[in-house]
């Protein structure tokens, strides 16, 4: 099959897209959703027990992600024969998550009850070890998925099927067992059993794969393995520190912040998921990508940013409204945090442009200095403003990503990614902010009000503005609505 034929090169990327987020818009909502049912049936103490117990799920599983990742680049290099990969992944998925399991056993899991404020029971670390391989069978399931030209639907079976088993599993168990541990079986089984299910969906023949398969797998996740492995524990490394060096109430503002939060980063990470499967396609085809790889920057942060600014005069209401009184102390978290998603917006579609081009030990190389520089000043700054410390330091790292990723892209190509259109972006941010609270000092209106106000001002204005002041952002709107609504 020669390269010009290639399905994935002539993908929908913005349908695509659409329905990623889409999904992805459901799938966090159900995140809020979920934590707000562990505040109901659990303590505080016992919900930051689980935010703890879930940093190490998602660490463990960036093992069958990073290489879920491999699979689905050289997936998206076929139009036939793709099976090989799926088992060739398999294949080196299982021996590193039982070494991984071993040593967390035996080394990590002692060391966190002797030095920190939490402690992590037998049955709370058997309940960890279950749900990260059910959740590693879903990641592996989705990312060859969408290597078989359906980024789209492998989002949406994990949103509208496996949440939703997840959330009413959470339910029914906590109904009877609230504890930690009934919340991380219910991830276990339903993850698990829908990752078969989707993995059933595909092509899935039983193919023996060569030691080429296997190689190449490994070619590939030798970058981008320690990538979500770098990324992740640079995300969980805030948790931790919160965890050994504050208490578990910094944990449960910082967590559940996360999860609002995460809310606004959907239109990035969903375009970014679908971007590298059909920038892999062009590429592997001889085709421009940089056209593509710029407007994927400037829709990176079209849903963030109006979102701050509601966030910004509305947080204490939300995180009333959704958690509870016990939560709202946590606005700046919750805005700090929303800062941070801005800059690793624009770090999802950096990761997808250089994965794909093949050239995964570009994320790899930064993912480390972003994490050095985060594990390096977060004590510090923690020292200095509390829990808050954290944050600060993790806006840190993601500028020093952001410069250095612009850098490499400009040394590959020769040129930048950035356009003046970003810089329209941020200029309309501070008219809109700057206009809200005005609005906030003259007028007094009760919350619910003004949080329609805000919406409304935020959201139309970022998107009318930019109409009318960007020719290059008008073009991407109307090149948007043909391909999603026509």
């Amino acid at each position: 099959m020669t390269s010009s034929n290639l399905k994935s090169a002539k993908i929908n990327l913005w349908k695509e897209s659409f329905d990623s987020t889409i999904s992805m818009f459901f799938g966090v909502s159900l995140d809020i959703l979920h934590v707000a049912i562990l505040v109901r049936y659990l303590t505080q103490e016992e919900v930051s027990i689980f935010f703890f117990s879930y940093a190490f799920v998602y660490l463990f599983i960036q093992v069958p992600k990073g290489y879920s990742i491999a699979v689905r680049k050289k997936a998206t290099e076929y139009n036939k024969g793709r099976e090989k990969y799926l088992w060739g992944g398999l294949i080196t998925i299982i021996p590193s998550m039982m070494s991984i399991f071993v040593l967390f056993w035996f080394i990590i899991k002692p060391l966190i009850n002797m030095y920190s404020s939490l402690y992590l029971s037998t049955t709370v670390t058997i309940a960890i070890f279950l749900a990260s391989l059910g959740y590693g069978i879903l990641e592996l399931a989705k990312y060859y998925m969408a290597g078989c030209n359906n980024p789209g639907f492998a989002e949406k079976f994990r949103a509208f099927v496996s949440k939703i088993a997840m959330i009413l599993l959470t339910i029914i168990l906590l109904s009877k067992y609230p504890t930690v541990e009934s919340t991380l079986i219910a991830v276990a089984l339903t993850y698990g059993l829908s990752g078969i299910y989707l993995l059933k969906l595909t092509p899935h023949e039983y193919k023996l794969p060569s030691k080429k398969t296997v190689y190449e797998i490994l070619k590939f996740s030798k970058w981008s393995l320690p990538t979500s492995l770098l990324n992740d524990f640079y995300n969980r490394w805030d948790t931790l520190v919160l965890g050994f060096m504050v208490g578990s109430l910094s944990v449960g503002y910082y967590d559940s912040s996360i999860r609002n939060g995460f809310l606004a980063t959907v239109l990035a990470v969903g375009s970014s998921r679908s971007s590298t499967v059909k920038i892999s396609g062009l590429y592997e085809s001889g085709e421009d990508i940089m056209n593509i790889s710029r407007k994927l920057i400037i829709l990176s942060t079209f849903l963030i940013m109006p979102a701050l600014i509601v966030i910004l005069f509305n947080g204490t209401y939300l995180l009333n409204i959704v958690f509870g009184e016990e939560y709202i102390a946590a606005k700046w978290y919750l805005v700090g945090i929303t800062i941070q998603y801005i800059f690793q917006c624009y770090r999802f579609q950096f990761e997808s442009i250089f994965n794909g081009i093949d050239k995964p030990k570009y994320t790899t190389k930064t993912s480390a200095i972003s994490v050095f520089v985060n594990i390096i000043t977060a004590p510090f700054f923690v020292i200095y403003f509390g829990g808050l410390g954290v944050i600060y330091s993790t806006i840190l790292a993601e500028i020093f990503r952001v410069i250095i990723y612009q850098y490499q892209i400009k040394n590959i190509f020769e040129q930048t990614i950035y356009s003046k259109s970003i810089s329209i972006q941020y200029a309309v941010f501070v008219i809109l902010t700057i206009t809200i609270y005005v609005i906030s000092t003259i007028f007094k209106f009760n919350n619910f009000i003004f949080l329609i106000i805000s919406c409304i001002i935020s959201f139309i204005g970022f998107y009318s503005l930019q109409y009318m002041l960007s020719r290059e952002i008008k073009e991407l709107m109307i090149e948007f609505k043909n391909d999603v609504l026509n």
